[in-house]
């Protein structure tokens, strides 16, 4: 589910690239 949140959220899909893949994995959504 928190992979939709990326694909939502235009501002953290832009910080994806730079967070990268780590952030993917632990994202900070509840």
């Amino acid at each position: 589910m928190s992979s939709a949140k990326w694909q939502t959220c235009p501002e953290w899909r832009m910080e994806r690239p730079k967070m990268g893949p780590t952030l993917e994995r632990e994202a900070p959504f509840p």
